[in-house]
């Protein structure tokens, strides 16, 4: 995946987020591009086992991930699961500042991007929009879609969807001019349609 990247994985819970990301995106992505995953749940160490993938490094609190970055990753995954919201702060101002390409993975985006936590909110608008021309990467998962705000969803360069079910995100996805959202509605689990916005 040498080309830029921003985009959005969205789906009901259990319907192959994840999976997706690790196993078409991540494990399929050529270079030496560090990798950042925010994960609130903090899931992903078993999914990158299950698919092989050893290098990366796990940082359970907000001062082993600070350290870890301001050392350098180089092209290793870094996992960072925070326990409270500041540790989104943090690592969004790290990225930011970071001279070097870096891909950010943001997993239950839907609880970052909130217009109501503008600090959060900005920075991660700042990444999106500006992301291609400071060598910035990022890839939102989120169970909900109508939850990204429009000004970042318009931003995006490809929405991936598994099955969905709230009308809010059914109506979204009609916006968007995707498949449509009777067949999104009845996707099994790993199905998804990727849409080109």
């Amino acid at each position: 995946m040498s080309d830029w990247i921003c985009n959005a994985i969205v789906g009901k819970s259990g319907y192959g987020k994840s999976y997706y990301f690790v196993n078409e995106m991540l494990k399929k992505r050529t270079g030496n591009m560090p990798v950042l995953i925010i994960d609130k749940k903090a899931e992903y160490h078993e999914q990158l086992e299950a698919a092989k993938i050893n290098d990366y490094m796990l940082c359970k609190d907000e001062s082993e991930f600070i350290s870890k970055i301001r050392k350098g990753f180089k092209n290793k995954i870094v996992l960072f699961y925070p326990k409270k919201s500041v540790g989104y702060w943090i690592a969004l101002d790290l990225i930011i500042s970071m001279s070097r390409p870096v891909w950010l993975v943001l997993e239950e985006a839907h609880t970052v991007v909130k217009r109501t936590d503008k600090e959060s909110y900005g920075k991660l608008f700042d990444i999106v929009r500006f992301g291609r021309s400071r060598n910035k990467n990022i890839t939102l998962i989120s169970q909900r879609l109508s939850d990204i705000p429009p000004d970042i969803r318009t931003q995006m360069r490809q929405i991936i969807t598994f099955k969905q079910t709230y009308k809010s995100d059914l109506k979204t996805l009609d916006e968007l001019g995707s498949v449509g959202s009777k067949k999104v509605f009845d996707f099994d689990v790993g199905e998804y349609e990727i849409i080109n916005v």
